[in-house]
């Protein structure tokens, strides 16, 4: 399309930013203040700051979007806009005498489908929905699932995942849905813990303090790939996790009207060619890149 930061008008499904958008410090130092400032991009010209749009500190997904095209149209950076990239790869460009010698080339399906350069900078952060090898026809992804919550009203709701995008749904849904069972195979990872802002954050956990107080709220860890344990449809069409006696709360509510994927993301990779490819940090996940100097 033609919006700059266009995810954002999707993502996160629920609407709120988790990065700080911190306006006031009691400091006039702009550098401490950039600090506390997760959203403005850097630039030279301080007279266009995301602060400026807004107070909350965790605001709405949709002021982000307007400051990027703001931002886009005052400084009016150069971007091709409904151009997909499709391809990326690199040539030698004198194979005699200088072999190490090269450029990019880039293949879009836009209106200028060949691009060649001396550098690319990958900026597309986690673009794809990674899946978690859940991908029955009865589960309905973070992507695509319905925002209306007449859908998941007074109905028995699980969500796959335990990490931001699983608990953000969880929130959204407690006030209607008759109960939330969030489940993984591994514990919550909270960011408070091990200070990785892309763990769960505690916007998002509130979900936890409800299921602290047995409100009909559970988290619960299971393996749904071991072989002793599977999620399937019963004969009523209720989604039921099979060979589970060790988990009290999952049996007490073990008949689920409506199954959620919330697995989080990954790195996209399909568009870069063998030559290029740096491959991932951690062949287990895919999450991550490799990041090396020399591809």
């Amino acid at each position: 399309n033609n919006v700059s930061g266009s995810y954002y008008l999707k993502f996160p499904r629920h609407r709120t930013l988790i990065s700080i958008n911190k306006k006031y410090t009691g400091r006039t130092n702009a550098e401490f203040n950039e600090r506390h400032d997760w959203n403005s991009l850097v630039t030279n010209d301080k007279s266009l700051k995301f602060t400026d749009y807004s107070e909350e500190l965790f605001p709405s997904a949709d002021i982000l979007v307007q400051y990027l095209n703001d931002y886009s149209n005052k400084f009016k950076l150069k971007i091709d806009f409904k151009t997909p990239v499709t391809y990326v790869s690199r040539y030698v460009t004198d194979p005699k005498s200088n072999p190490t010698s090269f450029r990019f080339i880039v293949l879009t399906g836009g209106k200028n489908p060949v691009y060649t350069c001396n550098k690319v900078l990958s900026s597309t952060g986690w673009s794809v929905e990674h899946d978690g090898g859940m991908n029955q026809p009865f589960i309905e992804s973070y992507s695509d699932m319905t925002l209306d919550l007449d859908h998941y009203r007074d109905k028995h709701v699980l969500i796959l995942g335990k990490a931001n995008s699983a608990f953000e749904t969880a929130n959204y849904l407690r006030s209607v849905a008759a109960t939330v069972t969030v489940m993984s195979k591994k514990r919550a990872v909270l960011a408070w813990q091990t200070h990785y802002v892309g763990d769960l954050r505690a916007i998002n956990a509130e979900f936890i303090d409800l299921y602290q107080l047995k409100s009909l709220w559970v988290i619960a860890q299971r393996d749904l790939h071991q072989n002793d344990t599977e999620l399937v449809l019963n004969s009523e069409g209720k989604a039921v996790v099979k060979h589970t006696p060790d988990i009290d709360d999952v049996v007490a509510f073990n008949q689920f009207d409506v199954v959620l994927r919330c697995t989080g993301f990954k790195w996209d990779d399909s568009f870069y060619g063998t030559r290029v490819n740096p491959g991932h940090a951690f062949s287990y996940t895919k999450k991550f890149p490799k990041i090396d100097d020399d591809l």
